[in-house]
């Protein structure tokens, strides 16, 4: 993956956490829910 990819995906996960904390969203439920939807 090169360098541009992957601080193209950084940003976007810094705004989905973003997002899940306006939404009162803790890191906890975020991750939870990621490992919920891997399964």
């Amino acid at each position: 993956m090169g360098v541009h990819t992957q601080e193209k995906l950084d940003r976007e996960w810094v705004e989905l956490i973003k997002e899940a904390k306006d939404l009162g969203l803790t890191l906890e439920e975020v991750y939870a829910f990621l490992q919920q939807k891997r399964k």
